[in-house]
C-alpha cells in the first residue's frame, strides 16, 4: 500500500510539472500595418491626455520643435509638456501607449474629419490653421506664419453671429473649451479651430479663441490637424502606420510590477502580461 501511495504521488508530481511547463508564459511580439497613413505622436498623445481630462492643459503646454524636428525631438517635446500634468507612473504609461500607437485610429479619424470639412469649405489641404465660423472657412494663407493667426481669429470672430447654425456643425467627438455663458442662457456662436497641435501658428489662435470663449462671446471647439509641417506625411516616413508591441516590450521594464489594464475602442493592453497587445 505504501508503494501504491508513493507511485500515485510520483504520478501527480509528474502531471503538475508537465502542467507548469505547459502554462509557462510566452512573450509575443505583434506587428500590424494599419490601413491609414502614419499619424503624428502629438495628436496621439493629445488623445491620451483627453482621456485623462487634461486635453486643454496639454494643448496649451505642447510646443513642437522648430521646423518639426526629428521623431526623438518630437517625443521629447511631448514628454516635456506632459511631465507637468501627469504623475511619473502615468507619464511612463503614456510612453507605452505611444510606442504601440494605440491612439493612431483616433488620430486618423481627426485627419478624415479635417479632410472632409476642408473639401466642403474649399480649404487648401496644406493649410496649417483655419477657423470655421457660420458655415464659412477663414484660412491662414500658406507661408503666412504665426503672426497672421491672431488676425485670422479676429476676422472669424467678427463674422460670427448668434443666429449661426451650431449643433449642425458640432460633432459628438468634438472637444469644446469650457467657457462662460451669456446672460439669459443664450448660446453664443460656435467657432471651430483646425490646427496642428503645438505649432507656432496654433498658440496665438488658441489663445484668442480661449479668451473669447471664457468671456462667453463664442463656443470654441478644436479639431487637431494630424499632418507634418507643410502638410503631407513628411519626407522619409512610412506611408502606413505600424501598430506594434515592440515598443511596449522596450519600455516595459520601466513600469512597476502592478496589475493594470488599459483599453480604447481599438486596442487593449494588459500590463499584467508583458509584450502583449490585443487589437480588436
Amino acid at each position: 500500500q505504501h508503494s501504491a501511495v508513493a507511485s500515485m504521488a510520483a504520478l501527480l508530481f509528474a502531471l503538475a510539472a508537465a502542467g507548469a511547463e505547459t502554462l509557462r508564459p510566452k512573450n509575443i511580439d505583434i506587428s500590424l500595418t494599419a490601413r491609414w497613413d502614419e499619424t503624428p505622436l502629438s495628436v496621439e498623445s493629445a488623445e491620451f491626455m483627453a482621456d485623462e481630462g487634461l486635453f486643454w492643459d496639454y494643448a496649451a503646454a505642447l510646443h513642437e520643435p522648430e521646423g518639426g524636428g526629428s521623431d526623438q525631438e518630437v517625443l521629447a517635446a511631448i514628454e516635456a509638456a506632459a511631465a507637468g500634468l501627469l504623475s511619473p507612473l502615468r507619464l511612463r504609461l503614456l510612453r507605452v501607449l505611444l510606442s504601440a500607437h494605440v491612439f493612431s485610429p483616433r488620430a486618423a479619424m481627426w485627419r478624415q474629419i479635417a479632410a472632409t470639412d476642408a473639401a466642403t469649405l474649399g480649404v487648401s489641404g496644406t493649410s496649417e490653421v483655419w477657423v470655421r465660423a457660420c458655415g464659412r472657412a477663414h484660412a491662414l494663407p500658406d507661408g503666412a506664419g504665426a503672426d497672421g493667426a491672431a488676425d485670422l481669429v479676429a476676422a472669424a470672430l467678427s463674422a460670427a453671429r448668434a443666429d449661426c447654425p451650431q449643433e449642425a456643425e458640432l460633432l459628438s467627438v468634438d472637444r469644446v473649451f469650457p467657457g462662460g455663458s451669456r446672460a439669459g442662457g443664450e448660446a453664443p456662436p460656435l467657432l471651430v479651430l483646425y490646427a496642428r497641435l503645438g505649432s507656432a501658428a496654433f498658440h496665438p489662435a488658441h489663445d484668442a479663441l480661449s479668451r473669447a470663449a471664457a468671456d462667453g462671446r463664442v463656443r470654441y471647439a478644436l479639431r487637431p490637424l494630424p499632418q507634418a509641417p507643410g502638410g503631407g506625411g513628411g519626407a522619409g516616413r512610412e506611408p502606413k502606420d505600424r501598430l506594434d508591441s515592440c515598443g511596449v516590450s522596450r519600455v516595459w521594464r520601466e513600469l512597476p510590477d502592478a496589475t493594470r489594464t488599459w483599453s480604447t475602442g481599438s486596442a487593449v493592453i494588459s500590463l499584467t502580461t508583458p509584450r502583449f497587445v490585443s487589437f480588436a
